[in-house]
């Protein structure tokens, strides 16, 4: 095989490089040896994989996720020494080969802005914690959280955290996310951005008593996947945009916006994808593989409906 993977990201590539930063979460632990790929349960996935995701113009990959431990300590090392040696700009986050990695915050700059970069994991597969170096993956424990966030605060302008985090298959936010949320707002984090569901959840602003803001996206779904539930298929990009005021220079979120995305995959043609749903199309939809695995409706129609429902949701705190 032609281990090329750009074709994922063609019909995207322009919203992704247009943004002055783009980041994506990698849910699958990279492996250099190509005998060692595999899928479900326990996934590796090719280098190539981080070829594509720099092509297509992603400056930012989140590594913390449920499968960062699928293939033991030699994956994560060489996952950060690919990155390294391949891809020395590209900010890495949540893995770390070393104490110091660990407790350095990473940061970005771009535009006069510098942005402080954290990426946690509620859990992995297998639960292997005990095998696990206390350095090697950022978890989602509050302690820690609150420790990173003092240093975040301090190291740049604005402080972004990244969670994988929620239950799988929900269409809203468990109590644990929303009780992290919480932490996070009254911390000082200015934008959370939440991935593992697989499906689509809304976003908003929290606000608290105490003056802090905080724009939360609670799952932003698939980005590209092969999974067979039609609900699975509807993703999302957060489109954020940040507006220094001339006058004070302070910082705010001037608009945000949640973007639509479908995962395409047709077994007979080859093909797998991501559109914007506003880009697809009745016919695509049509020849959509998904339809070989389940009876359920997979239509422009239907990807619709399903986004201006989860707009519609509403998520309350207790």
């Amino acid at each position: 095989p032609v281990w090329n993977y750009d074709h994922l990201y063609t019909n995207i590539k322009d919203d992704i490089v247009s943004a002055d930063l783009a980041a994506v979460n990698q849910e699958c632990i990279f492996v250099a040896n190509h005998s060692n790929v595999s899928a479900y349960p326990s996934f590796g996935s090719p280098t190539e994989i981080g070829d594509a995701l720099v092509n297509a113009g992603f400056d930012i990959v989140e590594h913390a996720t449920n499968h960062a431990f699928d293939k033991g300590t030699s994956a994560i090392n060489e996952t950060l020494d690919y990155w390294k040696s391949n891809h020395p700009d590209i900010k890495v986050l949540g893995i770390h080969d070393s104490q110091e990695s660990a407790d350095t915050i990473t940061t970005v700059t771009c535009k006069d802005i510098t942005f402080s970069l954290l990426n946690y994991t509620s859990t992995i597969n297998g639960e292997e914690y005990d095998a696990i170096p206390s350095y090697m993956i950022d978890f989602l424990r509050s302690e820690k959280v609150t420790a990173d966030v003092a240093k975040a605060k301090e190291a740049g302008d604005m402080v972004i955290a990244f969670l994988h985090t929620g239950e799988e298959y929900s269409t809203e936010p468990n109590q644990d996310q929303k009780n992290f949320l919480q932490l996070l707002l009254s911390q000082g984090v200015d934008i959370a951005i939440c991935s593992h569901s697989h499906v689509l959840q809304n976003y908003e602003t929290l606000t608290d008593d105490q003056g802090n803001e905080m724009l939360v996206y609670y799952s932003l779904g698939n980005f590209i996947s092969t999974q067979k539930q039609p609900e699975c298929l509807l993703g999302g990009m957060a489109d954020i945009m940040i507006t220094r005021d001339p006058q004070t220079s302070e910082l705010s979120i001037s608009d945000s916006q949640l973007i639509p995305l479908v995962t395409h995959y047709n077994y007979e043609k080859n093909e797998y994808s991501v559109y914007k749903l506003e880009d697809y199309s009745e016919e695509l939809a049509g020849e959509h593989s998904v339809h070989e695995e389940t009876s359920e409706p997979f239509t422009l129609e239907s990807l619709k409906q399903q986004f201006n429902n989860v707009l519609a949701q509403q998520y309350t705190y207790d």
